[in-house]
């Protein structure tokens, strides 16, 4: 039973953790990660430095957050209902006894959450390239992998000495 568990559970929990990583700015390629965190990525166009280093326009800008602010909506009801799925599941597993049909049919709802989250993350990143110019997505993807050069520096420097590594994320730009 508790094999079944595991497999009901686990597969797809961990399928949609990868393939999230993959749907993000960067595509999951560890030289170009992703700046910031979290569901929506990092909103570098709220940033002064980078709007400037980058000489981003007011046009681009509100066309930037017009895609954020889509994105964000069309992720409510995904991350509602993948979340429901979740819930249902481990409710039902933790059952006595329960219905494979039914611990089935919430392991293809998770599945498919998960495969719109991606989706949703593609999406997001195609229509931000479109806004900027190609000069102007080299340059960010430079910046990504460099800032991302440093937090591994910093990390590692942290992990050795036994502190915390310095500064925070929002410290450089």
């Amino acid at each position: 039973m508790k094999k079944l568990y595991w497999l009901l559970l686990g597969v797809p929990l961990l399928m949609g953790v990868a393939s999230y990583s993959i749907a993000q700015p960067g595509g999951g390629q560890h030289g170009e990660g992703r700046m910031g965190s979290g569901r929506q990525g990092f909103a570098f166009w709220k940033m002064e430095k980078i709007v400037e280093k980058l000489a981003i326009t007011p046009d681009q800008v509100q066309q930037l957050e017009d895609i954020d602010y889509k994105f964000q909506m069309d992720g409510v009801a995904s991350d509602g209902q993948l979340k429901k799925a979740r819930l249902e599941l481990d409710h039902l597993l933790s059952q006595d006894t329960y219905s494979d049909q039914d611990a089935g049919r919430l392991v293809d709802e998770i599945t498919a959450g998960s495969t719109e989250r991606i989706k949703l993350g593609l999406n997001k990143q195609i229509a931000v390239r479109k806004v900027l110019t190609p000069e102007q997505w080299s340059q960010l993807r430079q910046m990504r992998a460099n800032r991302s050069r440093k937090m591994k520096m910093r990390m590692g420097q942290g992990r050795k000495s036994g502190s915390g590594g310095g500064r925070g994320m929002g410290s450089e730009q």
